[in-house]
């Protein structure tokens, strides 16, 4: 009956929205005009394909990935992995050891009996379909992975202990999505969360600090959506940054994992956590799946989130942009045209305002490609950057480089744009003014912190959020912490800041130290209630509880 009432309260708001309309002779726009709330029943998980990872078999294959690789990010997972393949092996010697004494056949070699161990501890993978909201308000089905262990050390297969919702990181290829993972290389964060949270346990490839604090090894279901714009929604624009709609998808999506899960296989063990993590694109997305967490708890009561744990993410677009026009510097272009092209694409205020890319961005860049090949979804980040930085090399009088080869933002933004991030100067022009303002507007809305243009979000008493930033970073400036900071706090009670030390500034060597030596033992912390807010600061071999 409350369905029926909803619809009919709907058509009664069509209706004087089409006498408005033939009043004001404005072209009405309906894209806000959202279907029914969803209900968890809607979710409708479906399985759409399976497969099982023999664990010990993945380590090895990725070891031979990235064997020979002289870079620090491939020196740190190799080292990983072989500590990975080691703690394995150990666990499956001390059963056949034990297998052997039991039988009294310790004369014989235990290599075989391991070797038969180690093939059975799998990982059980999943593409599950579920329903979800879009950008446009609209319901679709989106997809995700969802992977956990089976028959791990000991040989009984295990209820998972806790759930990590994994939030990948930037890709504008639809062949990187997180359900594509057999396919994905060994250096994606899809594949290191899966690799770290759904073994047989957290310690496998831990540096030593951490030992102290690990009482019990926990075990994960990993879930990992693609957002929106690929995998099944890939005839979608993908709506990069917008809070809203990603958090609501991925917050979905753990729902609907944990409902099948519980349905089809089995229920997750007693009092059991879930803590949303990512980094670059993925930490801003984990914070913002936090926060909607903390806002809609009681529809979602069941998921019990303990926290999210963020690398260098984005979580102010503004400041990301005021951070490139004032140092003048795009290191990596594809990324403010992601943040542009998804609010012409998904935000409603940017869309009834009939914003066009050639508002704000020059010619020049406009015709590079990036747009194109941001929309076919069939090129990495690497591939567009290297498009802008060609077609500039080629068009120095309509794209210009620095001596590093990054694109000087003067170049990038249009010449009112450029100044108004620079040092808030408005054009004289009321409906340049407007556009720009809205500009701001639609960048600051999506920030992490923010509730309206005059007031600021905060985190409720009990939440936790940990924070780590490399002051380095030239993609993901710590401006987007600084944010946060100085909205929340420098002792926020809800906040753990941690500084990268290491003299590194590449963004993706960052993320990696930051899934190989920081993240671990931070979601532990979370996961065993030993969290608590400070700042603390790391260098790229040290981890401090």
């Amino acid at each position: 009956m409350k369905k029926y009432r909803i619809r009919i309260l709907s058509s009664l708001l069509l209706c004087c929205l089409m006498v408005a309309q033939l009043v004001s002779c404005d072209e009405i726009d309906l894209d806000f005009l959202l279907d029914d709330e969803p209900t968890l029943e809607d979710l409708n998980p479906q399985v759409e394909s399976s497969y099982t990872i023999p664990i010990y078999k993945m380590f090895e294959e990725l070891l031979e990935d990235v064997s020979g690789g002289n870079d620090p990010e491939s020196e740190g997972l190799a080292q990983w992995i072989r500590s990975s393949m080691d703690a394995l092996y150990r666990q499956a010697e001390e059963i056949a050891q034990a297998d052997a004494a039991s039988q009294d056949d310790g004369g014989n070699s235990l290599f075989p009996a391991i070797e038969a161990i180690l093939e059975n501890v799998l990982l059980e993978a999943r593409v599950l379909s579920y329903n979800t909201l879009g950008a446009d308000g609209r319901k679709i089905s989106s997809s995700m992975l969802v992977a956990w262990p089976w028959r791990p050390f000991p040989k009984v297969n295990p209820h998972p202990d806790h759930i990590v919702l994994g939030c990948h990181a930037t890709v504008t290829s639809d062949k990187e999505r997180p359900s594509n993972y057999e396919n994905l290389d060994v250096a994606t964060d899809v594949r290191i969360i899966v690799g770290q949270w759904a073994s047989s346990n957290i310690v496998l490839g831990l540096i030593t600090a951490i030992y102290d604090i690990i009482k019990d090894p926990v075990m994960c279901l990993v879930v990992m959506p693609d957002y929106e714009g690929y995998g099944s929604t890939r005839n979608k624009p993908h709506p990069y940054l917008n809070r809203e709609v990603q958090a609501r998808q991925c917050v979905d999506a753990a729902q609907a994992a944990y409902l099948w899960y519980e349905e089809n296989e089995k229920s997750m063990q007693d009092g059991f956590k879930t803590v949303s993590l990512g980094y670059s694109q993925g930490g801003a997305i984990a914070a913002a799946s936090y926060r909607y967490w903390l806002e809609h708890k009681t529809r979602y009561k069941s998921l019990n989130f303990s926290g999210a744990v963020c690398g260098d993410g984005p979580y102010d677009p503004y400041a990301t942009l005021q951070f490139y026009v004032k140092r003048n510097e795009m290191e990596m272009p594809c990324a403010p045209a992601l943040v542009i092209k998804g609010m012409m694409d998904s935000d409603r205020e940017m869309k009834q305002a009939g914003g066009k890319l050639e508002d704000y961005l020059t010619e020049g860049f406009i015709k590079t490609g990036i747009f194109e090949g941001i929309a076919a979804k069939d090129k990495g980040t690497g591939t567009l950057d290297d498009m802008v930085v060609n077609y500039a090399k080629a068009h120095p009088d309509e794209l210009k480089l620095n001596s590093k080869n990054h694109v000087l933002a003067e170049s990038v933004l249009l010449p009112d744009v450029f100044a108004f991030f620079k040092d808030g100067t408005l054009p004289a022009d009321p409906d340049r003014a407007a556009k720009i303002q809205l500009l701001k507007h639609c960048l600051r809305k999506n920030a992490l912190n923010y509730k309206s243009d005059t007031q600021d979000w905060t985190p409720p008493a009990g939440a936790r959020f940990t924070f780590f930033h490399s002051p380095l970073d030239g993609v993901v400036p710590e401006a987007n912490l600084n944010s946060v900071k100085d909205s929340w706090g420098k002792s926020s009670p809800a906040c753990r800041y941690v500084k990268y030390g290491a003299d590194i500034d590449s963004h993706s060597s960052i993320g990696t130290q930051f899934m190989l030596v920081d993240m671990p033992g931070e979601v532990y912390l979370l996961l065993e209630d030993d969290w608590k807010s400070n700042s603390v600061t790391i260098t790229d071999v040290q981890w401090t509880p």
